[in-house]
């Protein structure tokens, strides 16, 4: 979910596989429309706020990364 980097205080990537498949990203996208745009908005909550994002939409796992 890029963001103008204008906007965004962090970029959030996907994990993606060697062959180049986004399984995170394709799992997003199977979900329905309601489920995707909250998880979407919960996306570019943590894009703006990054690591002072706290629960419920961040956990983290230590050495800067976040789990959404």
């Amino acid at each position: 979910m890029d963001r103008p980097e204008s906007t965004a205080k962090y970029k959030v990537v996907f994990f993606q596989t060697p062959q180049g498949a986004e399984p995170v990203r394709e799992w997003l996208q199977s979900l329905e429309k309601a489920k995707r745009l909250h998880l979407g908005q919960s996306i570019q909550v943590l894009q703006m706020n990054g690591p002072v994002l706290s629960m419920p939409y961040a956990c983290p796992l230590g050495k800067g990364l976040y789990e959404l």
